[in-house]
């Protein structure tokens, strides 16, 4: 992959709906069997529930001691934080600064986009900070119409 388009931006707080799960690792192989359905799942509950998702589908991902991730799945809602029987509300915090850059295409292959975001970070004298996400700006029926931002945080070194 290409030297990726990275611009550097803060990011605000955000209310979502939350449905986590374990990956058994960071490969896209070991990520799509759990995030599509933690996806469908909470759209599914929002529905029942009537709330109403306000902006763009998220991802973000933790990795544990063990090498597992903790993989969540969320939504922007216009809600109070509350715990729902079947899903969490709860304020992801601002992002002071994140390396970010946009992918298109399959999820299949956002695995080497990482790569050449984390290749950059490391290049420009940053190193990564609190746990990455993704953010969904085009869904299409077809995953290869799709258009993902990945943003990194950053810390100085």
């Amino acid at each position: 992959m290409s030297e990726p388009d990275v611009v550097i931006k803060s990011v605000p707080a955000v209310r979502v709906a939350e449905s986590s799960s374990w990956a058994v690792g960071f490969e896209s192989q070991a990520i799509s069997p759990v995030i599509g359905p933690l996806f469908s799942e909470l759209s599914d509950r929002l529905e029942k529930a009537g709330i109403a998702i306000a902006g763009p589908a998220l991802a973000w991902y933790d990795r544990r001691d063990d090498g597992t991730v903790g993989v969540h799945a969320c939504v922007p809602v216009a809600v109070e934080p509350a715990a729902a029987p079947d899903f969490s509300i709860v304020e992801l915090p601002p992002l002071a600064q994140v390396a970010s850059t946009v992918y298109r295409g399959n999820v299949n292959g956002i695995g080497a986009a990482w790569q050449a975001l984390t290749r950059w970070v490391a290049d420009n004298g940053f190193s990564t900070g609190a746990p990455c996400r993704e953010v969904t700006l085009e869904w299409t029926p077809d995953p290869n119409g799709w258009v993902t931002e990945l943003q990194q945080p950053l810390v100085p070194k």
